[in-house]
């Protein structure tokens, strides 16, 4: 089941924002972690556990970009929903448009603690 809590992060959501706030990529992550690419990415597909709360408020243009990954919508998907380009999707996020925000609590999620 689908949790729309934007502040509580299984073990892989974790890893995905900690690799985001620090700007690698994951191939960059799997080996200062010494692991391989796949195996690096599998764990951060990990959603199957309760979920724990992030030490510190996440940004939000970072929980905007969460609610899409954890929505399972695609960016064009999500482009399409809105009435606009991929590219301006993108801008959306990181200038945490608020029309982009209502979208997600329009469909459950929550950013507020």
């Amino acid at each position: 089941m689908l949790d729309s809590n934007l502040n509580k992060l299984s073990s892989g959501e974790v890893l995905w924002v900690e690799r985001k706030l620090i700007g690698l990529n994951q191939g960059d992550r799997a080996v200062r972690m010494g692991l391989t690419r796949n195996d690096y990415g599998r764990l951060e597909r990990d959603y199957h556990d309760n979920g724990r709360s992030f030490r510190k408020p996440l940004p939000p243009a970072l929980l905007l970009r969460l609610a899409r990954r954890r929505s399972g919508l695609s960016l064009a998907e999500v482009a399409e929903m809105n009435k606009v380009s991929r590219v301006t999707l993108l801008k959306w996020e990181r200038i945490e448009k608020d029309k982009l925000k209502n979208f997600w609590e329009r469909r459950g999620f929550t950013f507020d603690r």
